[in-house]
């Protein structure tokens, strides 16, 4: 029995506020400087929020994670697994990864792309059921180098059976605030 879903969302969403503010404050970033990702203290603010990935994947897999914020889904429930592998990528489920490659390889050609996902048990074991939207951005450094910073926002998170870690915090409840972009 299929759990997840992935499903493209209508852009125009984002340029309506139907995100959030950082995630309308990107796309704006992205069309105001035409891909280039110019450093600024709102996106200094924002960053521990994004994961950057090379602009890439291979055909049936994800693009390499270059960098992620320590206030990301993947920092949250995936980084300390990340020590066990070469690339952080594999800290996460090859089904998984594969389930959400469109999204990747779309923003790869050029434009931004947003999506929900709904992880189901494609995390595996030991990790949560997610239900977040995704924002990816095909930016370019200051050398033209193109990467793709993704930006998410948690909808629900859901655990299937309550790990035993004793810092385990319940988080089975709709994140629908917004970040803000100032400190």
């Amino acid at each position: 029995m299929k759990t997840h879903f992935v499903e493209e969302l209508n852009l125009a969403q984002v340029e309506r506020g139907g995100a959030d503010a950082a995630s309308q404050f990107l796309l704006q970033e992205f069309r105001r400087n035409q891909g280039y990702l110019l450093n600024s203290r709102e996106l200094n603010v924002l960053s521990p929020n994004f994961i950057a990935f090379q602009d890439f994947g291979t055909a049936d897999d994800s693009p390499e994670i270059l960098f992620w914020g320590n206030q990301t889904l993947f920092a949250r429930y995936f980084a300390s697994s990340q020590q066990d592998h070469q690339n952080a990528k594999y800290a996460l489920a090859r089904e998984y990864r594969q389930a959400v490659i469109k999204g990747y390889r779309a923003a790869s050609e050029g434009s931004p792309y947003f999506d929900i996902i709904g992880t189901g048990t494609l995390l595996g074991k030991g990790h949560p059921e997610l239900i977040y939207e995704r924002l990816l951005i095909p930016f370019k450094n200051r050398m033209g180098i193109p990467y793709l910073i993704c930006y998410t926002i948690e909808r629900r998170v859901t655990w299937p059976c309550r790990p035993s870690s004793p810092t385990f915090h319940d988080t089975n409840s709709a994140q629908l605030t917004d970040r803000r972009l100032s400190s």
